[in-house]
């Protein structure tokens, strides 16, 4: 798997699996498995799901939030200390909201560990595999590290389904934050800025490239967040990940939906949303696979195909329901764009240089799509009674999407040809 340095295993890759479990343990409680404690919520507080909804949005909003100070602070403090300072309040956090007795008050600390969670799920992972690997191996390690959020929900969600069972939602939350407390020390003795604060050389640099004199992370070539945010380069990369995002969302939000609507019964659409996840595994190591050879363009552009192809079958699914078993395993395989090409793309756009900071603001607005996208996709089909009309304009948007993307790389290169003439 990892190549030798010296006759030794890269410690890298031990990274990795730290990071992996990371998102599996602390990440998949709170966003892959995040509807599983609804109905005990509700039960428990004699509350509307609408409510509880409020609590995740709000919860969601605080990770947004978080997301816009925490690449500084991740570069001002280093990630080890960061993340074992936000496992320590992540898990305080779960055990204290396992006790509360308001819904209002427990709303508040929802918006908290929003906050708090930005600094120990994807944010930390995606910043240390982007500092620990170069070019030629970031694709698969990064591939590898996000497969941890749909691994933990297979492993932990019948755990906390019987949980919940015996002791209630509020036995899930103190098991959450058991768990958060639990990779403490794991954090502290893996998630080393950079290869170079273990007087590592960097694997899978390209020889001659600056990023690899400097092994890894503090480089200082590349854009400074100022630079950046300067540029149309930025701002046309996020609202390419805003789409995207927002596409990915747009089907977890309505899909279960929409597939009752055309006579698929509840446990043939959840089936279809399991069809899905699987797909959307598997693509994640073949979409890491891909970037190292191709780079982050050409692989967006080929996982931007199979949700415009989805959109089509989605379109034509009400008279040739079969095609929704399609449309779900294609929107799996597009599913790795927003969560391993993300983090990939900003790096391969703005170098090093303040990458902590800058895939913060492009997390911020990829959150800010998958919270919106949902909303837009139901309100076409509250406003015309036809979900169709909904997957036409995602059909639509697909397509925008791919413009931007590559629009974005043209004024990549232009940025360059200016620079170099100056």
């Amino acid at each position: 798997m990892a190549e030798n340095q010296e006759g030794k295993f890269y410690y890298g890759w031990y990274v990795v699996v730290v990071a992996f479990v990371l998102l599996a343990f602390v990440g998949a409680p709170g966003i892959s498995m995040s509807g599983l404690p609804v109905v005990s919520i509700v039960k428990d507080f004699n509350v509307s799901v609408t409510n509880v909804m409020l609590m995740g949005a709000l919860s969601m909003m605080g990770a947004m939030v978080g997301t816009l100070f925490a690449g500084k602070v991740f570069m001002r403090f280093g990630l080890r200390k960061t993340v074992s300072c936000g496992l320590i309040l992540s898990g305080t956090f779960w055990m204290i909201i396992s006790t509360v007795k308001n819904f209002k008050f427990m709303i508040v600390l929802a918006f908290l560990a929003g906050v708090i969670g930005t600094f120990t799920t994807t944010l930390p992972a995606s910043i240390v595999i982007n500092n620990w690997f170069g070019p030629k191996l970031r694709g698969k390690a990064m591939g590898i590290t996000m497969i941890g959020l749909s691994a933990g929900a297979v492993v932990l969600s019948p755990i906390v389904a019987n949980i919940i069972t015996s002791a209630t939602w509020r036995g899930a939350y103190r098991l959450y934050g058991i768990l958060a407390w639990v990779m403490i020390p794991f954090v502290l003795l893996t998630f080393y800025d950079t290869p170079a604060a273990k007087s590592i050389k960097r694997q899978g640099d390209v020889p001659g490239e600056k990023a690899a004199e400097k092994a890894a992370g503090v480089d200082p070539a590349g854009m400074t967040a100022g630079e950046a945010l300067h540029t149309p380069i930025f701002w046309t990369l996020v609202v390419a990940l805003f789409i995207i995002n927002g596409l990915g969302a747009a089907w977890n939000g309505n899909g279960p939906t929409f597939l009752t609507t055309i006579g698929y019964t509840p446990v043939k659409a959840s089936f279809l949303v399991s069809l899905c996840s699987l797909a959307a595994i598997i693509a994640k190591v073949l979409y890491g696979i891909y970037n190292d050879i191709n780079g982050s363009r050409k692989t967006f552009n080929l996982f931007l195909m199979p949700v415009i192809a989805a959109s089509i079958c989605l379109i034509l699914s009400p008279k040739m329901p079969a095609l929704a078993y399609a449309a779900a395993i294609l929107y799996g395989l597009s599913f790795p764009n927003a969560t391993v090409g993300s983090p990939l793309i900003t790096g391969e756009l703005f170098g090093p240089k303040n990458y902590s900071i800058l895939v913060g603001y492009t997390q911020f607005v990829a959150s800010l799509g998958s919270a919106i996208f949902p909303m837009i996709v139901s309100s076409i089909y509250g406003a015309t009674g036809d979900y169709v009309y909904s997957w036409v304009s995602v059909l639509v948007l697909s397509l925008l999407a791919l413009v931007l993307i590559n629009l974005t790389y043209v004024a990549k290169k232009n940025y360059i040809s200016k620079k170099s003439t100056i």
